[in-house]
């Protein structure tokens, strides 16, 4: 069973019809009017939000289920079954509108390109891979991780894609083309139970075994960088490269001046200058003003 809760004041808004069945995956409609719920029996149920009213049709699946996404266009769902199928359905008349998919294992994770064109899943044989829609295909080698893929998710308009898996202390965004890493893995003391991202791809949620939920910043992921930035790398670290592109230190004076320049005159509110005035806070970093005696 699942409730609906007001965040502001803790008020229950509603709840889901019990199920015999432990729940494996929940997923919002895009437009976040309803939820579908998928059991590990093999049951699928949409039901409206707040109030918890059964939508549309039951869907069952001859396995359990661990994975569950909504299309971009909401007139289809991909659902991820142990019997390593990745699956399709109309949730209006629990019709399939397409061919299944055959994974090598069990699909564990699933996420849609915003096209609606390309699909992404995550393996219990420990890789992620990309299939086209029209064809059922695959497309490229597959993203090989560590351990089983339990999180993948297309953000930035789908030019990126986030990947984890449960034996990867490390997570990290991937051209989905090439499947190179965008940056250095973001460290956890343990693996990752689960990992999202805001559409855009500025901020990461990672869980991991040990039962932390982490909140990162991605400012790279889909923020283009400020035309400050030369200033800014100059001020916090102390190195210039000079006119014949050698590498020269920017003396004391220099630094604290564009330190100032930029805390005075930096006002555009976006990731960025959240991170250069976080990092120009002095000791504990929670303060621009000086520590109280």
């Amino acid at each position: 069973m699942l409730y609906f809760w007001d965040t502001r004041t803790g008020t229950k808004l509603g709840e889901t019809p019990k199920q015999d069945s432990p729940i494996s995956a929940i997923v919002f409609s895009n437009d976040g009017s309803s939820l579908f719920t998928a059991y590990l029996s093999g049951l699928v149920l949409q039901c409206s939000v707040p109030d918890g009213k059964p939508l549309g049709k039951p869907i069952t699946h001859p396995e359990y289920i661990d994975a569950i996404a909504v299309a971009p266009s909401a007139k289809e769902i991909a659902t991820g079954c142990r019997d390593d199928f990745l699956r399709f359905w109309d949730p209006q008349t629990g019709t399939s509108p397409r061919r299944d998919i055959r994974h090598n294992n069990p699909v564990l994770s699933i996420s849609y390109h915003p096209d609606g064109k390309l699909i992404a899943t995550g393996g219990a044989d420990y890789t992620a891979r990309i299939w086209s829609l029209q064809t059922g295909e695959q497309l490229g080698p597959a993203l090989v991780l560590n351990g089983p893929v339990t999180s993948v998710r297309y953000v930035a308009g789908g030019r990126t894609l986030l990947a984890a898996s449960t034996q990867d202390e490390e997570v990290s965004y991937y051209d989905p083309s090439t499947g190179t890493a965008l940056f250095p893995g973001l460290p956890h003391a343990a693996g990752l139970v689960s990992a999202s991202a805001s559409n855009d791809g500025s901020e990461i949620v990672t869980v991991t075994a040990d039962g932390t939920a982490r909140l990162w910043r991605i400012p790279s992921a889909s923020v283009p960088p400020p035309k400050w930035l030369g200033d800014y790398l100059r001020a916090i670290g102390g190195l210039s490269f000079s006119a014949e592109q050698q590498l020269t230190q920017v003396p004391t004076a220099e630094r604290l001046r564009l330190r100032q320049t930029l805390l005075e005159n930096v006002r555009d509110s976006s990731v960025w200058e959240s991170v250069m005035r976080r990092s120009f806070q002095p000791d504990t970093g929670y303060s621009t003003e000086s520590p109280s005696r």
